[in-house]
């Protein structure tokens, strides 16, 4: 129980400091992402690789979680699933998801959606800074050490 992180790693920005931590606390490591991503990571990353279809990511990492492990994704509809299989879930501007916000993200995403449909244009979050990737790891690494003292 809470022995792993699973990286939703199509889009993740955050490999580099993911693998860090994941080594600094012994943390087991695995990234799933779609066949067109491919890429090469430290042996110590296990690797899942799906194909291209719209949820193939998302339930294979739903198949591999357990009970406390830690998932990493920027997916309001995955990190629900996440919180189902009563595993944690880190989006990757920060945010950790739990009962008392998944509501407000999945509405949220559902807005999203229809002012996509409709064409309404909005306008995406900006590059990434030092602050950012700061917040990130600083969440990630709190994160980890409930995830450990829970699974203790």
């Amino acid at each position: 129980m809470g022995n792993k992180i699973v990286v939703d790693a199509d889009a993740c920005p955050y490999k580099e400091e993911i693998i860090s931590l994941s080594e600094k606390y012994k943390i087991e490591l695995f990234f799933v992402f779609s066949h067109s991503h491919i890429s090469e990571y430290p042996r110590q990353v296990k690797t899942v690789v799906v194909d291209n279809h719209k949820e193939a990511a998302d339930l294979a990492i739903a198949n591999l979680i357990s009970k406390g492990d830690l998932v990493l994704t920027q997916d309001y509809g995955l990190a629900a699933m996440v919180l189902a299989k009563q595993s944690l879930v880190l989006l990757t501007n920060g945010t950790i998801v739990d009962d008392h916000n998944i509501e407000q993200l999945l509405f949220f995403r559902h807005s999203s959606a229809k002012n996509r449909k409709k064409r309404v244009r909005i306008k995406g979050s900006g590059k990434l800074t030092q602050a950012d990737r700061d917040r990130f790891v600083s969440a990630l690494e709190g994160t980890i050490k409930r995830m450990m003292e829970n699974s203790g």
